[in-house]
């Protein structure tokens, strides 16, 4: 009996040990989907741990039919969700990596993670079907927008001595060069976040710069239409259109600490969204461009109005939020560790 308790006594130690210095654990991490209404109310959990953490296993997420569905994005397919039913469908498409919803929410382009195949296809999210829309496999493209009325796509392309933005009509695949730069790239992309005003009239974009003065880039905010509109940017939050009320909402690195604004240069007004941008953001809008919710890379989710008032942190522990049509409610994701 001495020898037992001894041994137990032994084994006890052991795994005492091993439990302060952590040898017998082993974590995952895992993306969670959840959803909350604008007034900070009625979280909720819609898929539990159901992506493991890789840089590509979650790219992206949708509001679709008057915000009663989510489309997720997945690595290797499209997941589109019913926020009542909680059921879903799933819809194969191999290796995406990059999306782009249309303003009326019944068209996704995207672009596959691939070497030899870099075309835009498009996903009808009504009929369900995938369609191949470019013919050049080989031309890097990315910076995927649709033009408001939903017919065109603009984006950029990447050689190895020039970019180039150009848009692509959805239903005759005719290709239109808008801008292209001819000078050594400094970075992969010279041309970058390609989106249309809202009446389809001009491109914006930001247009990475060679600076004599110091040995680094500018990072300048053009338009197709050839005028400059801002010198003091950073792609790091993207560029998105706000829709019919006309702002640009994008980094200004113009102020310390930097910062993300929402500018309407037709009226040549500013307002400051939110003051800690310097590892950039994701935003998104409302349908009409009053609500602009910002997921900033430390987790805070920022609701905020387009002229600046009403900012509110809803939640430090979210990524990737996307804001719906109404405005009134946020999916996002949390990162959540299992202990084996």
């Amino acid at each position: 009996m001495k020898k037992i308790l001894s041994v137990l006594s032994i084994l006890g130690l052991f795994f005492s040990s091993c439990e302060e210095n952590d040898t017998l654990y082993i974590t995952d991490d895992y993306y969670s989907i959840c959803q909350i209404n604008s007034d900070g109310t009625g979280y909720r959990k819609l898929i539990d741990k159901g992506y493991r953490r890789t840089p590509t296993s979650l790219t992206n997420i949708y509001f679709i039919e008057n915000d009663s569905k989510i489309l997720i994005i997945e690595e290797n397919g499209i997941k589109e969700f019913d926020l009542n039913s909680l059921t879903s469908n799933y819809y194969n498409f191999v290796d995406i990596k990059l999306s782009a919803l249309s303003r009326d929410r019944t068209q996704l382009a995207l672009i596959k993670n691939s070497s030899i195949d870099q075309d835009i296809h498009i996903f009808n999210i009504i009929s369900k079907n995938f369609t191949r829309l470019t013919n050049s496999p080989t031309v890097i493209k990315r910076g995927l927008s649709f033009s408001n009325d939903g017919l065109r796509i603009v984006y950029s392309t990447y050689f190895s001595s020039y970019s180039t933005i150009e848009t692509v009509d959805i239903i005759s695949g005719a290709v239109t060069q808008l801008v292209r730069t001819d000078f050594e790239n400094l970075t992969e992309f010279t041309l970058v976040h390609p989106i249309f005003n809202f009446e389809d009239s001009e491109v914006f974009y930001f247009s990475i710069e060679y600076n004599p003065v110091r040995p680094n880039y500018l990072c300048k905010l053009r338009s197709t239409n050839n005028y400059l509109i801002d010198s003091t940017t950073s792609y790091y939050s993207g560029l998105t259109f706000s829709g019919e009320n006309g702002y640009l909402i994008y980094d200004d690195i113009g102020s310390n600490p930097g910062r993300i604004i929402a500018h309407n240069i037709i009226q040549n007004k500013k307002f400051t969204l939110t003051s800690n941008s310097q590892s950039g953001g994701i935003v998104s809008t409302s349908h009409n461009g009053e609500k602009v919710m910002i997921g900033l890379s430390y987790k805070e989710m920022t609701l905020v109005n387009i002229d600046g008032t009403n900012s509110r942190t809803l939640l430090h522990d979210g990524l990737f939020p996307r804001i719906s049509a109404d405005g009134n409610k946020i999916v996002f994701v949390i990162l959540e560790t299992i202990v084996q």
